[in-house]
């Protein structure tokens, strides 16, 4: 008795979906949420052929993203996901029962994750090349000292915010319990711990309040 053989959809119909469902929920919602997940709102676009132009060329975008990923992997030093993120852009036709098509529903949203972080890596990079040291390790920052946010960040390891702010052409690097957004300023008070490659300077931050734009 012949079985029902499962639709195949190309990895640009796929991926271009999976870009429609972050686009239409406007990021992702796992599975057996209270709301509709991003991969049945793929689903819905792929029955219903209501994927964009627009969305199949960032959907593109998104899996050479994750093919880029093949020096990596031949160096073996892909983390668990990225790993399964590098697989799962590779074949070429796909159904919606894959254990794949569960991955792809989130990896837009994945993306866009790394490219911030890749563009705030090359900001800061770029503003270490014009900072130098400042002061001394274990001097005290004067009264009123004020920077700018440049990228502020969780992170996970620690459970805190990573900080990076400038004061003049001097860039810092902090930890701090609460968020900023980036261009805010902010009057910290604290004492230099140490410098990074002899451009960056951490500092020990006691207080850290925003300055309120009126």
């Amino acid at each position: 008795m012949e079985t029902n053989k499962p639709i195949l959809y190309t990895a640009q119909q796929f991926w271009g979906a999976a870009v429609a469902a972050q686009r239409i929920n406007g990021h992702y919602v796992k599975r057996h949420s209270n709301t509709t997940s991003n991969y049945d709102v793929m689903v819905k676009c792929l029955q219903e052929n209501t994927v964009t132009s627009e969305d199949i060329e960032q959907g593109m975008k998104v899996r050479d993203f994750f093919q880029g990923l093949m020096f990596q992997f031949i160096q073996g030093t892909l983390q668990e996901f990225m790993l399964a993120a590098f697989n799962a852009s590779t074949p070429e036709n796909f159904s919606l029962k894959q254990r794949e098509a569960y991955l792809i529903a989130s990896l837009p949203q994945t993306y866009l994750r790394e490219i911030e972080k890749r563009n705030s890596r090359d900001l800061i990079d770029s503003l270490e090349e014009k900072s130098q040291p400042y002061s001394q390790p274990g001097s005290k920052l004067p009264d009123n000292f004020v920077v700018t946010i440049v990228t502020c960040t969780f992170n996970n390891k620690y459970g805190n915010f990573s900080v990076n702010a400038l004061h003049e052409n001097y860039l810092f690097f902090f930890w701090s319990h609460r968020a900023f957004t980036p261009n805010a300023k902010v009057v910290i008070h604290g004492k230099v711990q140490q410098h990074y490659h002899n451009q960056t300077t951490q500092i020990s931050v006691i207080s850290a309040e925003e300055i309120k734009q009126e």
